[in-house]
């Protein structure tokens, strides 16, 4: 999964968090995505970490441990080549950093998930906070260049001159019963503004 994973994103992120800040904000959610869940969100263990206004880099003790797995694909990605690449691939998550802003002015997400022993650095292991995810039903719904940039809160093809261009990131949320969930969402766009494939990967996430 690693091999086809982009991570232009992620490279940008990591960059950016060893710099400074700007003015901390919370994330407001989207007209793409779910309602939250009915269940007691103040009391969830992270809780205190995704709504602080104090940067900071917070270990997680215990680590956080799942897998995260595709959960639909279709288009470009439903061929055998892909296919091959797409194995369930285990997380480990030992830290969330609070940043005092946005850490690019084309983000929205301010803090993050990560693993804090070096392999932050590899494709996909860092996930932004969102207070709630997009559906695979309304992910699947996204077939041209607008809806997607809706979604990411930017154009993240501009730079892609026409031609063929793969482009994802990957995001957290507060699952009940103390869980974290994640989602990795990828498009694929060949010259115009349709998408020809989309894939999706979830994990499900518990303290060790």
């Amino acid at each position: 999964m690693n091999h086809h994973t982009p991570h232009c994103f992620f490279a940008l992120i990591l960059a950016a968090l060893s710099g400074p800040g700007l003015k901390a904000q919370l994330n407001s959610a989207s007209s793409l995505v779910l309602q939250p869940n009915e269940w007691a969100y103040n009391k969830h263990i992270l809780a205190s970490l995704v709504i602080t206004n104090k940067p900071g880099n917070y270990p997680l003790m215990p680590a956080w441990s799942g897998v995260q797995k595709v959960t639909v694909c279709n288009g470009w990605f439903t061929n055998d080549f892909e296919r091959k690449y797409q194995t369930n691939q285990l997380f480990h998550f030992n830290r969330l950093t609070v940043c005092s802003g946005p850490i690019l002015p084309i983000l929205k997400e301010d803090r993050f998930i990560c693993e804090a022993d070096g392999s932050a650095h590899v494709s996909g292991s860092m996930f932004g906070y969102r207070s709630t995810l997009p559906s695979d039903n309304e992910l699947l719904a996204m077939q041209d260049v607008a809806s997607v940039t809706n979604f990411f809160g930017f154009n993240a093809f501009e730079q892609s001159d026409g031609r063929q261009s793969e482009i994802g990131a990957s995001y957290f949320s507060l699952g009940g019963n103390d869980s974290v969930e994640t989602l990795n969402a990828t498009f694929m766009k060949r010259s115009g503004t349709n998408i020809v494939g989309i894939i999706v990967k979830r994990g499900h996430f518990r303290c060790n």
